[in-house]
């Protein structure tokens, strides 16, 4: 029961993101689930679906102009509960 519960808990926050962010793709890196959560495709936050690790990422990334390159790095990891609520009280997201 359970599994059941944590499923219905995982449709119910991914349902949160795609009715409250945009999904976008930077590149082949990025062509799964990734949401704009804040800022926009030059410099921002986005929880991203890592299919290799089977979790979801929040991520900090911005592009340098002397090499452009997406520099990233990841601000929490789990499941998308736990990345929302790292977000929420981190005042990272804003849902209503």
């Amino acid at each position: 029961m359970s599994t059941v519960n944590n499923n219905q808990t995982e449709n119910r926050a991914l349902k949160e993101l795609n009715e409250s962010f945009d999904m976008i793709g930077f590149s082949a890196d990025w062509i799964y689930a990734t949401w704009l959560v804040c800022g926009n495709q030059n410099i921002g936050i986005v929880i991203f679906e890592n299919e290799d690790t089977s979790k979801y990422e929040l991520i900090k990334f911005h592009h340098n102009d002397v090499t452009e390159d997406r520099v990233e790095k990841i601000l929490f990891s789990g499941s998308p509960i736990e990345i929302i609520t790292f977000a929420l009280s981190e005042r990272i997201l804003k849902i209503s």
